[in-house]
């Protein structure tokens, strides 16, 4: 695995945007597990925003690491669901994305030490071909972290084509602060 930044690779500074490039599912929730038990210990929210199967996934290891969040503490969201509560014409509207996706946030860092997020919906867009939406939704995320401090960890299969044609991969790592690859 390679690193190209000194921030921890699995929680980073409170502001922190990682993206994590993963070449198969165990490594990515190998990552997602260890991002999430960081900030169940630190008694953060994690708010994870995945596919179903990767959801499952996550609770099972969880689950196998013996890490039980507490109430409240580990909120789950479906990706597409979440997608659709704010996608328009093919982009992310800005103010229905903070009526959705900065309301979670905001209500999560009001109850808690800290918040943390993992989002898989640009992933989502760039695997059906939105790679304008999928780049819009990363500036989001960023001027959402500037009104509510978060980690926040992304994360693309790098095996996708599109990463690999034009400057995907370069447009990509230029939106995070920390960029991983397994």
């Amino acid at each position: 695995m390679t690193v190209d930044q000194s921030a921890a690779p699995t929680g980073g500074p409170a502001t922190s945007h990682a993206v994590h490039f993963y070449g198969d599912d165990e490594g990515l929730i190998r990552r997602l597990a260890a991002f999430v038990t960081d900030g169940i210990v630190a008694r953060e929210t994690c708010a994870v925003i995945a596919t179903p199967a990767h959801r499952t996934a996550l609770q099972a290891q969880l689950r196998a690491d013996g890490i039980s969040p507490r109430p409240g503490q580990l909120v789950l969201l479906d990706a597409a669901e979440t997608l659709q509560r704010f996608m328009r014409s093919g982009h992310p509207d800005p103010a229905l994305f903070d009526s959705t996706v900065g309301a979670v946030m905001r209500s999560a860092a009001g109850k808690a030490p800290g918040v943390r997020a993992f989002g898989e919906m640009v992933a989502v867009l760039w695997r059906y071909g939105n790679v304008v939406g999928a780049l819009e939704l990363e500036e989001l995320w960023s001027d959402l972290q500037t009104r509510v401090a978060f980690p926040l960890l992304c994360a693309y299969p790098s095996a996708d084509e599109r990463l690999h044609e034009g400057d995907g991969l370069a447009e990509i790592c230029a939106r995070h602060t920390e960029r991983m690859w397994d």
